[in-house]
């Protein structure tokens, strides 16, 4: 005859509370399981929205918070125009006829084929990166996308994609040498109020490489920092190397123009410069002749003929036979003795500039002070 189990009340009670208790932690299981879906898919739907707007994919975006890339860059909003070289190819500079560059945010950033493959952290398409701390020309661009070349004179087929957001915008040949400790700012508000500031140096005796032995390491450098803004007159924003980080980032420096610790100087190559050469020699051998007749009168020098108070010559028209500047806008026909004199100022000053063996770097670079550009 089987035992009798006696079950008394307080087993029931207690069995019915353990009971209970697992179908609450199974209901909060369930509610919990469905509440992190619904949460994630929230989360991905707006990182998916986030991801549109910077023209990445999901998996970019994820990639990029990941491994804490350079953040995403500014680039210059400014006006652009295009500018076309003897070669009929157009390239992108300011309203002062200043090229715009580009200069890689990190040295990781990479170069794709097409502008549709161009992202931050897309592999498919990718052919290469960008040489690090080294400023390429513009050929065109998109709101995420820019056309790159290594010179003004960059064939269309060799002509290069790059993620916009992750360069620097180089838009004056403006650098500043740090010849001695020079406080640096991370913002223009701490620069203002001089706060939070550090020493940095960037000398320009230890960046200028004439060894042509060292040429890969000089094609890696600039031997000066690029001016990337200029706030105020008296507020530099520029661009530097940060090896500790492993990118590069832009910083202020509170400058009047004074302090002797602080140069400014004008990056170009020696093929804009040659351009240039060439653009003051055509302007001068083509007035010679015509010295004498129109010296001191107000000439349009598209149709070699004076004006009169109804002329309809434009800074358009008169651009057309004009030579872009070292430092900005450019140098047109000219129109009185004064300005005759200006013209073979500047021949004269190039043409030494050109000669001089030590104002050029063994990449062929020279960051002239601005006494040899104005």
């Amino acid at each position: 005859m089987p035992d009798i189990v006696e079950i008394r009340p307080e087993d029931i009670g207690r069995h019915v509370r353990r009971t209970w208790g697992f179908l609450f932690i199974f209901f909060l299981a369930v509610v919990g399981t469905i509440g992190t879906i619904v949460y994630f898919k929230t989360v991905k739907a707006t990182e998916e929205i986030i991801a549109g707007k910077l023209g990445l994919t999901h998996t970019e975006l994820i990639d990029l918070i990941d491994t804490r890339s350079a953040p995403f860059l500014e680039f210059w909003s400014g006006k652009i125009m295009r500018e076309e070289t003897k070669y009929g190819l157009e390239y992108l500079v300011t309203d002062n006829l200043i090229p715009v560059r580009a200069i890689a945010g990190s040295p990781d950033v990479k170069i794709f084929e097409t502008k549709d493959k161009a992202s931050a952290f897309g592999k498919s398409g990718a052919v290469g990166i960008m040489q690090v701390w080294y400023p390429y020309f513009l050929f065109d661009r998109t709101d995420n996308a820019a056309l790159i070349g290594r010179s003004l004179n960059t064939p269309d087929e060799e002509r290069r994609w790059v993620p916009i957001g992750l360069c620097i915008c180089w838009t004056t040949r403006e650098c500043l040498s740090l010849e001695r400790g020079v406080l640096i700012y991370k913002s223009l508000e701490d620069a203002k109020e001089g706060k939070g500031g550090k020493l940095y140096t960037y000398a320009f005796k230890d960046h200028f490489i004439m060894d042509p032995s060292r040429k890969d390491v000089a094609s890696f450098h600039l031997a000066a920092l690029p001016v990337i803004q200029r706030v105020d007159k008296f507020y530099w924003r520029v661009a530097r190397p940060d090896i500790y980080a492993g990118k590069y980032e832009t910083c202020w420096i509170k400058w009047d123009g004074k302090d002797s610790d602080v140069v400014l100087r004008f990056r170009t190559t020696r093929q804009e410069y040659t351009r240039y050469i060439n653009g003051l020699w055509s302007l001068r051998t083509n007035i010679r002749e015509k010295e004498g007749e129109f010296l001191g009168k107000a000439v349009d020098w598209v149709t070699a003929a004076e004006l009169s108070g109804h002329s309809d010559h434009s800074t358009t028209r008169k651009r057309l036979n004009a030579v872009p500047l070292i430092g900005g806008t450019w140098l047109g026909p000219p129109e009185t003795i004064e300005e005759l004199g200006l013209l073979k100022k500047k021949l004269n000053t190039a043409l030494r500039v050109d000669s001089a063996e030590d104002l050029w770097d063994c990449t062929d670079t020279a960051y002239l002070t601005p006494d040899l550009v104005f």
